[in-house]
């Protein structure tokens, strides 16, 4: 097995399951396992990455279970409209910052 099949194979099996570092929310009315990264985000904005401004939350998602949405536009969190701010996906895992309190 070659490092890329070896990381997509351990994005199946470890990253995002419940027993190790998930939690299930609803992302568009779908149930999904995602992976919280407050740190990650913190990271982004001392580095003084833009593309992270605004946003209050990041986390982690299997890019096939979820409709990518662009930077601006909206998604349904666990019943709460929120505004996505940033959205990169890498070897099947979407990195996905957004802002929970539009307007506020």
């Amino acid at each position: 097995m070659t490092l890329a099949e070896q990381i997509l194979a351990d994005n199946e099996s470890v990253f995002l399951e419940l027993e190790d570092f998930a939690e299930t929310h609803r992302i568009d009315g779908v149930e999904v396992n995602i992976s919280l990264d407050s740190d990650r985000l913190d990271e982004l904005k001392a580095s003084g990455n833009t593309a992270v401004d605004g946003a209050d939350m990041m986390f982690f998602v299997r890019s096939r279970e979820v409709k990518k949405v662009n930077p601006g536009g909206i998604i349904n969190f666990d019943g709460k409209e929120c505004k996505v701010v940033y959205w990169t996906e890498n070897k099947g895992i979407a990195s996905v910052a957004i802002q929970r309190r539009i307007g506020r």
